[in-house]
């Protein structure tokens, strides 16, 4: 019978008796099902053929594909946290970039007359300076003044500025200023408030002036160098910043 069987599988395929040999359809000519059967019979044998070879394994293919996708997003996340660490020694650089900052020196002169020079008259001492550079500034400088005179009154050792530049001014707007900011002003605050006519545009570098009408503060250490500055409307958060700084 096998002999019988062998000499049936040659008439029908046309191929050999071996049976791990693949099977020939060119030749067979009988029903549709049995033909198709071959085909898949011959499918499947060059299937594990392949993956006894190791070669066209969906699994190593995927596998494969799966490793590059790891590599790509391993360096991917390797470039973000080297961008973020840069970012972070950027930050922490700023403040020792404002502990190597001077204000820049001007003149002054008070309310009440007397001529001094900034930062050179709170030498030794620390001092926070709210600053005006526009006529619409003045509201928000006066808010700061009032409750930083309350957050630090006059017997505390962090003396306090109130400085207005009147550089773009012409003269007689100069006058009239002055006598404004007097109308407005206690008579005993009048040696804490400064005009000044000249290094505006210096300051300004210095602060990183961005919004003209805002009320800028600067906090200035011992020797004058910029500690730290802040624009914009009275708030808690900025008063803790200092109280801070002060505690440093």
């Amino acid at each position: 019978m096998p002999a019988a069987n062998c000499a049936d599988r040659r008439r029908q395929s046309g191929g050999g008796c071996s049976g791990g040999g693949i099977l020939s359809a060119a030749g067979y000519r009988g029903s549709p099902d049995v033909l198709e059967a071959i085909k898949r019979t011959n499918n499947l044998r060059a299937y594990y053929a392949a993956r006894r070879n190791g070669a066209g394994s969906p699994g190593r293919i995927k596998v494969g594909a799966l490793h590059r996708v790891v590599r790509t997003i391993s360096t991917r996340a390797l470039e973000w946290w080297q961008m973020a660490f840069r970012a972070l020694l950027l930050l922490l650089a700023v403040p020792s970039l404002y502990a190597q900052t001077v204000l820049p020196g001007f003149d002054a002169e008070t309310l009440a007359g007397r001529k001094m020079s900034m930062p050179g008259a709170v030498h030794g001492h620390n001092a926070l300076l709210i600053v005006g550079f526009t006529h619409a500034s003045g509201p928000y400088c006066s808010d700061w003044a009032r409750r930083l005179a309350k957050e630090f009154p006059g017997n505390d050792p962090l003396e306090r500025y109130n400085i207005v530049f009147l550089e773009d001014a012409p003269r007689l707007v100069r006058g009239m200023a002055k006598s404004g900011i007097k109308g407005s002003v206690p008579n005993s605050e009048y040696d804490h408030y400064l005009t000044v006519t000249e290094h505006e545009k210096q300051v300004q570098a210095a602060v990183h002036f961005e919004t003209p009408d805002d009320a800028y503060l600067i906090l200035l250490g011992p020797e004058g160098t910029i500690r730290w500055t802040f624009h914009g409307a009275v708030a808690d958060g900025p008063v803790r910043q200092i109280r801070e700084l002060l505690k440093q």
